[in-house]
């Protein structure tokens, strides 16, 4: 974010002009290796105060007042000067070489890899999630209308058992009832027979007397 202007402009953005002419002497004399060594040297040099700033100051920080690390204030009304040589001799102490920068991006090819894979695996358990979320949702749904179901079978079982209660209770009344019934016929039976056996007796009394008058006679 921050590094893109210094590499794009080779830092003549807003360096001082002396400074920008002895960055360039150094990277057409070494490559463009070179640049990388003046980046680093500069975060390097500025690492205790960066460390204490919060985010959104480094970035003001980097843009404006990266360079007055170099910089020599003049006397009086004179313009400040810069430790053009100490600047150079801080990049070049860094020994930046392009085998370096190759295995650096060997590095980030790698972790980039490794980057992408761990996304594709975390793309591949959301969309596991989405699945498992739908068959969740589906499931629930019926579950739902299962228990639905069951409470209507449930309201039938219990209308149906009152049903059965109440037809049981009809045919405790009705068996209550031909008890009754026959207890009833029973009780005019036994009331019959006794009425025939008085009749039955008092014809044969009657007729033993009417045989005993004719005897005597």
């Amino acid at each position: 974010m921050f590094c893109s202007q210094w590499f794009l402009t080779m830092f003549s953005y807003r360096f001082p002009l002396d400074v920008v002419f002895r960055i360039y002497d150094h990277v057409l004399a070494n490559g463009i290796e070179a640049i990388f060594g003046f980046s680093i040297a500069l975060l390097h040099k500025n690492e205790e105060t960066l460390l204490k700033m919060k985010f959104d100051e480094i970035l003001g920080f980097l843009n404006m007042k990266l360079f007055d690390i170099y910089k020599v204030e003049g006397e009086g009304d004179a313009p400040p000067t810069y430790k053009v040589d100490e600047f150079i001799r801080d990049a070049v102490s860094l020994r930046i070489s392009s085998f370096m920068l190759d295995n650096y991006a060997h590095e980030y090819e790698e972790l980039m890899r490794e980057t992408h894979k761990n996304a594709l695996e975390k793309d591949e358990l959301r969309n596991t999630n989405r699945v498992l979320a739908a068959k969740v949702k589906e499931l629930e749904e019926n579950l739902s209308q299962i228990s639905t179901e069951h409470i209507e079978i449930l309201n039938e079982l219990v209308k149906q058992r009152l049903r059965n209660e109440e037809m049981e209770e009809q045919l405790v009344r009705y068996k209550l009832l031909y008890a009754e019934a026959m207890h009833q016929n029973e009780d005019a039976g036994s009331s019959h027979r006794l009425s025939q056996a008085t009749t039955n007796s008092a014809h044969r009394g009657s007729n033993r007397a009417s045989s005993n008058r004719g005897s005597t006679t």
